[in-house]
């Protein structure tokens, strides 16, 4: 995670001319920034630039995915933190930044600690990605589409003659929906494990909704796995 700010740093140089000479100059003023803390990072090459300009610089989104996937639980808070920065420091009105916790499960310890302190709670919003209007419905929509192209794929053909139709039954899909809890990864991590070309798509189902058992077969280990990376 040493090159997040440096990264950011490219991008923002690459859309924004007006950026792009105030964060040149200040790589060639320190050569070895990307050596530095992350903090002067942040200060140098973000912070500062952005503050040159404000009054030119337009809405710019930064969208930082896996932030708690490469550095310890302190370094999050940090960085927040800086994030937090550029927008109630009264110094330099810039852009507002917009920081979107996301978690598969409700988040606990430092990090979700850190949304309730006075750097962050004023400039934060945290949303329930299951209680977003709509994202139940498109959930449903990306289930519905997985299951016609398993019904449609000819590899499943003689797998489904014996399969009472129509398959899935409203029930299952709004049992996943609910299960999904807002989470779009889990649907794909569904529809991937149903489609398994080596195993029937029907029995998969059950075994997601519980109705049959596993066994030696676990259809949300990828999911699992990567939140145990995480």
């Amino acid at each position: 995670m040493t090159n997040l700010f440096t990264t950011i740093a490219y991008q923002l140089a690459k859309v924004n001319s007006s950026l792009r000479p105030y964060i040149l100059a200040a790589i060639q003023q320190n050569p070895d920034i990307s050596l530095l803390f992350l903090q002067e990072q942040f200060q140098k090459l973000i912070f500062e630039p952005c503050c040159s300009i404000s009054r030119e610089l337009q809405f710019t989104a930064i969208v930082i995915d896996g932030l708690d996937e490469s550095i310890d639980e302190m370094m999050q808070v940090q960085v927040l933190k800086f994030l937090a920065r550029m927008d109630c420091n009264t110094l330099c009105s810039v852009t507002e930044f917009e920081i979107l916790q996301c978690s598969y499960s409700p988040r606990t310890g430092t990090v979700r600690e850190a949304f309730d302190t006075k750097e962050l709670i004023f400039s934060t919003q945290i949303i329930s990605l299951d209680h977003i209007p709509g994202i139940s419905q498109d959930i449903h929509t990306v289930l519905q589409s997985g299951f016609s192209r398993v019904l449609n794929n000819p590899w499943f053909k003689i797998a489904f003659q014996s399969v009472h139709q129509p398959w899935p039954s409203a029930e299952s899909i709004e049992k996943l929906v609910e299960q999904s809890s807002g989470q779009f990864i889990y649907a794909a991590t569904v529809m991937k494990f149903i489609s398994d070309p080596n195993h029937s798509p029907a029995a998969q189902l059950e075994i997601v909704l519980g109705i049959r058992d596993s066994g030696s077969s676990e259809p949300l280990a990828e999911l699992d796995l990567l939140y145990q990376e995480i």
